[in-house]
């Protein structure tokens, strides 16, 4: 009996003290699930067309954070008083952006301009909004309470997906009511930082102290740097049949499923990366590669050997199980930008964003042409280059890393 309180005394206390890791991964896990629940009764063609959406809306709203939250964060020195009036401003113009692309999609010829403006506001939300308001919590140190923000939304998202499910609801209906606990998490992290939207419009007299000349290099990166990642998955969403959409974006789902952890991991490091000495970081970026490497290589075998049955057994529909290949190629081509993500992070801390995107330039030139190319012979095509592509970035990181550490 004492041995098990023990554990369970040991149990807490790890959760405890990394609440703020296990509340991202949380986060990042309940939206992959929520989706696997929706996709399970919906037909497969529903299916590809919000995969469709989403895909599409998240590269659009790269506008509204093109590397703003990790400029926020460096450029006002983990200051938390500058963080916060930088979030203002940047969180204002994210929301006008977003009602600016659902306007503008009422007259852009698509299947359901309901669904898109739907899913554009969904993606707001998940991803936008939640990367913008991170810098003030990370500044002032306040994990806590953003963890357990952030599990309470895992919670209920998923509760709103299962209750989809069993209820069998619409997609319209599922998105409205997830659009609900949006606008609670918008409000509730607005309220709990007293960011004050009214003076987001007097912030523009003082823009030239919000934003610099150093954001250049952090919005061409981000941009060059998403559009590359998300060629692929741009082009099936708008150039395949929305029944292949559905086949690349089930598996799609499943293999990237580890990018949620290296993407809560690098979140969760870039802090400990800033004005630290050369011995810290190559002991920050040993241990998260080393992890994000190990947590990979784990799920690429599991998929070599069940994923089928996984397939099978998340979509219940045999269908899905074409998508098997596509499935195991993905997982490899996530385990490589999972550890390139290490070193474009420490790039990111060190303010070596001119390199950054110098290889940002190089990596979207050779996707947009070859691109052009392959999508024609297949999505195996697409992917099989996509490899190739990732593994160019591991190399070219790391020889530039190891040089500007010795020149420390």
């Amino acid at each position: 009996m004492d041995k098990t309180k023990q554990i369970l005394q040991f149990l807490k206390n790890l959760i405890t003290s990394n609440l703020y890791a296990v509340s991202l991964y949380s986060r990042k896990i309940a939206g992959a699930f929520s989706v696997f629940f929706i996709a399970r009764y919906l037909s497969v063609y529903d299916y590809g067309l919000y995969s469709s959406y989403a895909n599409l809306a998240s590269y659009l709203l790269l506008i509204a954070n093109l590397g703003y939250n990790e400029f926020i964060l460096v450029s006002a020195n983990n200051e938390a008083k500058m963080v916060k009036i930088k979030q203002t401003f940047f969180i204002g113009m994210a929301v006008l952006i977003t009602a600016l692309y659902v306007i503008v999609s009422a007259f852009v010829p698509m299947e359901d301009h309901f669904v898109f403006a739907l899913v554009m506001v969904k993606c707001f939300f998940d991803g936008t909004f939640f990367a913008l308001v991170l810098p003030y919590f990370q500044a002032s140190k306040k994990f806590k309470q953003i963890g357990i923000i952030n599990i309470l939304y895992s919670i209920v998202s998923v509760i709103i997906a299962v209750c989809a499910l069993i209820l069998k609801l619409s997609l319209v209906k599922y998105l409205i009511i997830y659009l609900v606990l949006g606008v609670i998490n918008f409000v509730q992290c607005s309220f709990y930082i007293k960011i004050n939207y009214f003076k987001f419009f007097k912030l523009f007299r003082n823009v030239g102290k919000i934003i610099d000349k150093r954001i250049i290099p952090y919005m061409t990166s981000s941009a060059l740097l998403l559009t590359r990642i998300s060629l692929p998955s741009l082009v099936v969403a708008t150039l395949f049949p929305k029944e292949t959409a559905a086949l690349f974006f089930a598996s799609n789902n499943i293999a990237t499923i580890p990018s949620l952890f290296a993407l809560a991991q690098l979140q969760q490091i870039l802090p400990e990366m800033i004005n630290k000495s050369k011995d810290e970081v190559i002991r920050v970026m040993k241990k998260s590669a080393l992890v994000i490497f190990y947590i990979n290589a784990v799920v690429v075998v599991f998929l070599l050997l069940f994923g089928k049955n996984l397939l099978l057994l998340i979509y219940n529909k045999e269908y899905y199980l074409n998508g098997y290949p596509i499935l195991v190629l993905l997982s490899v081509i996530t385990l490589l930008n999972g550890v390139s993500g290490v070193l474009a992070t420490y790039l990111t801390a060190s303010g070596n964003q001119k390199f950054n995107q110098r290889c940002q330039i190089e990596g979207f030139i050779i996707s947009v042409v070859s691109l052009a190319v392959l999508y024609r012979f297949g999505i195996y095509a697409i992917l099989l280059f996509y490899f190739i592509l990732m593994a160019y970035f591991l190399p070219r990181y790391l020889i530039f890393i190891r040089r500007y550490l010795k020149s420390l």
